[in-house]
């Protein structure tokens, strides 16, 4: 995927931003997977949030749009799943193919269907220069990179998702979803391979600690590429996943950047309706999260908050009351 991006045009590469955000950075950024395996331990499920020593942190919608850098797009419209998502119908339209050419694509992987990257290569491949390939190339990063369930392939859940993608919603919230999503059944059962987007939480947890160089310190720019810096500055080189878990259990308050260097001054959603929380809704699944637990990371004076109810919203489609769940969302 790297070699497809870098193959285009400077003005084609500005198209694709300009569309999709800075999804495509992604593709440079190295995976700590020691860092990974030991921040699992420290994450709270009824909270969703991390606690490391006495300090609490959890990612957030404005963080993870701030990344991406999705400005175009609208941050209060967000991904909403139908009960029958139609994923063949939208699969054929987004590539401009029939359902039936649709159909000889898919592919069967244990429960579900996917679209290979084998053919979603040679699709880019056949459409370099026009809006398909850019199109395909970001279902791709989508269903490969920021939700990788089945290893290889674009899981058809993406489909829906990535349709609305198109049509200009901010897909931090969903990516968010899975990320809590993946990291409580990590957390719960002490095991299991994390699907949520590894390289937004590695720059995220990394983000908030000290940096070696001031590359990755400087204030916020509209035009600046955080990803990017970030794979450009020198980190922290803890090689074992006990090096990570004896630094994060001595943390101190002090010792973190609450705010992100990256971080613009933006309005930030708290809550939604009566709740002290915000409902997040993935591909697969549907979450709760309370910013108001972390004003630090907004530049804001921390209190105790109400988090009332907040472990109650957690659910995967398709099991039975999902219809319910969702409209109790609405």
């Amino acid at each position: 995927m790297v070699g497809i991006w870098e193959q285009w045009r400077r003005a084609h590469r500005d198209n694709f931003q300009n569309k999709y955000g800075h999804i495509a950075w992604l593709l440079y950024v190295p995976v700590d997977d020691q860092m990974l395996r030991a921040i699992v331990q420290f994450w709270d499920p009824s909270y969703r949030c991390f606690v490391f020593n006495k300090v609490d942190m959890t990612p957030t919608i404005e963080e993870y749009s701030s990344l991406l850098r999705i400005d175009h797009m609208q941050p209060d419209k967000i991904y909403w799943r139908a009960q029958k998502t139609g994923h063949r119908r939208k699969l054929a339209k987004l590539l401009g193919m029939t359902t039936v050419e649709v159909d000889q694509h898919l592919k069967k992987k244990g429960d579900t269907e996917c679209l290979p990257w084998s053919f979603l290569n040679g699709y880019i491949k056949k459409h370099m220069e026009d809006e398909q390939g850019l199109l395909a190339f970001a279902m791709a990063i989508y269903g490969l990179v920021v939700f990788p369930k089945v290893l290889g392939h674009v899981e058809v859940s993406i489909i829906d998702f990535f349709d609305q993608v198109t049509r200009s919603i901010n897909p931090a919230p969903s990516i968010l979803a899975e990320t809590f999503r993946s990291l409580n059944f990590c957390r719960r059962k002490g095991e299991g391979r994390f699907i949520g987007c590894a390289q937004l939480l590695t720059i995220w947890i990394k983000s908030h600690f000290e940096c070696k160089e001031s590359k990755f310190r400087k204030l916020y720019l509209s035009a600046s590429c955080p990803i990017l810096e970030f794979c450009e500055s020198e980190w922290p080189d803890y090689k074992k996943k006990e090096e990570w878990v004896a630094r994060l259990r001595r943390l101190m308050s002090i010792e973190v950047t609450w705010r992100a260097p990256w971080m613009p001054r933006m309005q930030v959603i708290y809550k939604c309706g009566d709740k002290p929380w915000v409902p997040l809704m993935g591909p697969w699944g549907a979450i709760s999260y309370a910013p108001i637990m972390v004003r630090r990371q907004f530049g804001s004076e921390q209190f105790v908050p109400m988090t009332h109810q907040l472990d109650q919203l957690e659910f995967t489609y398709g099991v039975p009351e999902t219809l319910k769940r969702i409209e109790e969302i609405a």
